[in-house]
């Protein structure tokens, strides 16, 4: 790595390092001669190919002439590596600025704009007499100096990943790539590990894509997930896990972009979802007809003229969507079929009724939120979230509107999230620092609140997209619960104690159990008692009002949640011993329901109070009659 102030060619002098990896560096320097800024890309993975390629990079480089593009300067070679040197591009890059803005995405006016102009440099660089493929399009590639104008820039050999521009002419392959950035044919063709497990799933399409050259068509797939990101907030999910999910007759993994933020418009969505196939043959034939679509959305935006269509994904019908939106009224009558309801692919951890009793909504370990329609006996899929680096993935926390119409999500992604149940829609309400553990819609259903693992209490207006932290509490906040006033929120502390949160003052009364920490809270339905359900295996009442508590009964495990009906008369738990119980508060009584097959997690009655729905480790989602 080259010293501050070092001079090169008795013209540069470097000024500090800008990015570095494994197969070079890259610095701003001033050039004496110029006397303006420079940046120098230094190649120190001396091979005899690299050298080769860095080499015929600058010659293209040096011929290439875009207003989106930095200028090639000079080229030169030392004893001890070779030196690219370009006009310097002043300002930051978009990951930059996504990632300042905490993900929360840029306007599609915004994005529009910069698609334009990187469509028309993929035009350019893609029918030159010597056609050029950029090869490594990202967020991180994409800079904006002071004026706000957008340059393409190239810096994966600081990165170590692909980021040479490859003549398609030469027939050498990329070395490297962008994972979630990348189209599969690019992925594949450098990377074995992949090559090797989509090889298990269908080893015929996998050498297909393996050996077909990266083109045009791979650059456009990397802009429209570059710019799927910068739309959505949401890192797109890599090619090579979405086609392992399609070529095993599973739904693709990638949402649609208006799914993610309902202010991107559907026909937008719809260029991205192209351009983003894992087919070549499907994604656009060249960027002046990906150019040409995203100018068409643009105007149609304009002139008020966007679809106000519904969207319904591959699992659901037409036909089951318009029965959704006819019947989230509290006056549907809804006839139960007792049993299990449904399986998940994993463990499911939270479920939540529909004020009119028809639906429920599930999350789980799968990283899903799914709507079960107990009328019709159909499932769809509201959607995923985000999928984290370590692999382990889950929807912590689901709650209805009190309409009916929205779904709240609370997730590892650390994201809360709203669910049109009615349309195929989804909006980012806003992140946390940590996994969202619990979410609660206010009675009024203008505020959410969440808890988080880092322990924060937080209130979302989902009217003006502002939120505040009510408070901390000692551990994660696993559970939350409004009053029915919406005054207050009952949380557990994870240090033995009920915390009280007062809305509109932030003040905090506590309610200690002295023995153990809670799992699980619940308000009556007149407000006037909490439930808790404890480590200990005990399920508790307290008087709100004069904290007065006592045990109600003890389960044979944690008792992991606990839930009211309407009426207050009656409990319902879920626990470690796998059984699902309801407890008369009034008699102490107490009734088991069933036998699950692992862990109960979560447990709610209907709004009828006719039914207990439970949700297990054992994937299911079960029906249970209450006597």
């Amino acid at each position: 790595m080259l010293a501050q102030d070092s001079i090169l060619e008795n013209r540069y002098r470097i000024i500090g390092l800008l990015g570095q990896g494994g197969m070079g560096a890259i610095y701003e320097a001033e050039d004496f001669n110029l006397s303006k800024p420079v940046a120098i890309k230094e190649n120190f993975a001396l091979t005899e190919q690299l050298r080769y390629a860095f080499t015929r990079e600058a010659k293209l480089l040096a011929n290439l002439r875009h207003r989106a593009l930095p200028q090639v300067i000079h080229h030169f070679s030392l004893k001890d590596g070779q030196f690219l040197v370009m006009e310097f591009i002043s300002g930051r890059n978009l990951a930059e600025m996504l990632l300042d803005r905490k993900n929360n995405p840029f306007s599609t006016k915004e994005v529009l704009s910069w698609a334009d102009t990187l469509l028309d440099v993929l035009n350019y660089l893609h029918n030159r007499p010597e056609p050029i493929v950029h090869g490594d399009i990202k967020p991180a590639n994409l800079k904006l100096d002071s004026d706000g104008n957008l340059f393409l820039l190239d810096f994966g050999l600081a990165k170590g990943k692909a980021g040479l521009m490859s003549s398609m002419t030469e027939g050498r392959s990329i070395y490297g790539y962008s994972a979630n950035y990348s189209s599969l044919e690019q992925i594949l063709k450098a990377d074995l590990d992949s090559y090797s497990v989509l090889s298990k799933i269908d080893s015929g399409k996998t050498d297909w894509f393996a050996r077909h050259a990266t083109e045009p068509r791979s650059d456009l797939f990397a802009l429209g997930a570059s710019l799927y990101h910068v739309l959505t907030g949401i890192m797109p999910p890599q090619a090579t896990a979405r086609a392992a999910r399609v070529w095993l007759g599973q739904p693709d993994r990638l949402a649609l972009a208006t799914a993610l933020n309902s202010q991107v418009p559907i026909m937008v969505s719809e260029v991205l979802s192209r351009a983003m196939s894992l087919e070549i043959e499907e994604r656009y034939s060249s960027a002046a007809e990906m150019r040409r679509d995203f100018r068409e959305a643009g105007r149609s935006i304009l002139l008020g003229q966007e679809s106000s269509r519904v969207i319904v994904r591959p699992d659901s019908s037409p036909r089951s969507a318009a029965r959704i939106e006819k019947s989230l009224t509290p006056e549907t009558v809804v006839t139960i079929s007792y049993g299990t309801l449904g399986t998940c692919e994993s463990s499911v951890r939270t479920l939540s009724f529909s004020p009119c009793g028809r639906f429920i909504a599930s999350g789980s370990n799968d990283n899903t939120i799914r709507l079960w329609d107990l009328v019709a006996s159909e499932m769809r899929i509201l959607g995923e979230c985000d999928f984290r680096k370590s692999g382990f993935s889950y929807v912590s926390s689901v709650a209805f509107s009190p309409d009916g119409q929205y779904v709240a999500s609370g997730s590892s992604d650390q994201t809360v999230r709203v669910w049109n149940t009615r349309v195929d829609e989804m909006r980012i309400v806003g992140r946390c620092e940590d996994t969202v553990c619990a979410v609660a819609f206010s009675p009024d259903g203008k505020t959410i609140a969440s808890g988080s693992s880092d322990g924060n209490l937080q209130l979302w207006n989902l009217q003006t997209g502002e939120f505040q932290i009510m408070g901390e509490c000692d551990s994660a906040i696993w559970s939350l619960a409004f009053s029915p006033d919406g005054k207050t929120i009952a949380t557990e502390n994870g240090n033995k104690e009920i915390r009280l949160w007062n809305v509109q003052s932030g003040e905090v009364r506590t309610l200690e159990t002295q023995r153990s920490d809670v799992w699980s809270v619940a308000f009556s339905g007149d407000g006037a008692f909490v439930a808790s359900g404890s480590w200990d295996q005990s399920v508790r009442i307290w008087d709100v009002r004069s904290a007065a508590m006592r045990v109600l009964g003890k389960c044979d495990g944690v008792v992991r949640s606990v839930g009211f009906t309407k009426d207050g008369k009656l409990l319902c738990t879920g626990s470690d011993d796998n059984i699902v119980r309801i407890w008369n508060i009034e008699t102490d009584a107490v009734q088991v329901l069933g036998n699950c097959e692992d862990v109960v997690a979560t447990v709610v009655f209907s709004p009828d109070q006719r039914t207990v729905a439970s949700g297990s480790w054992d994937n299911t989602i079960r029906l249970w009659r209450v006597p």
